[in-house]
């Protein structure tokens, strides 16, 4: 799906998912969807060339956790 978006910068995104563990959430499939790409999306327009994107999910008990990680460096003026 990004893809596109990636190869010109040569970023590699890393997707580390449990495929064997179910995960049941009560979302709107549409609304998330658009976070994660938005997410996704930004990370890839922000990162430095060569760059890893790494894409996570994780459960608790009671929650799921979906995280988005670039290693950019922040720099403020």
């Amino acid at each position: 799906m990004f893809r596109k978006q990636a190869t010109p910068k040569s970023l590699r995104v890393i997707a580390d998912f449990d495929r064997e563990q179910e995960v049941i959430v009560s979302v709107d499939p549409d609304m998330i969807s658009l976070v994660i790409r938005n997410l996704v999306s930004n990370a890839i327009k922000f990162s430095y060339k060569d760059a890893d994107i790494e894409l996570e999910l994780r459960k608790n008990d009671r929650y799921a956790r979906v995280s988005v990680r670039d290693h950019r460096t922040w720099y403020v003026p």
